[in-house]
């Protein structure tokens, strides 16, 4: 389960995107989880 989570994650939120900076990854999977 949590293995199709992180992929999840990955195609959704990482893949094809620079970050700046850590934050920046941590909002954006933020944002994710909370749609």
């Amino acid at each position: 389960m949590a293995e199709r989570f992180i992929r999840t994650i990955k195609e959704q939120v990482i893949h094809g995107r620079v970050f700046r900076n850590l934050q920046e990854l941590r909002e954006a999977a933020r944002r994710f989880m909370s749609t």
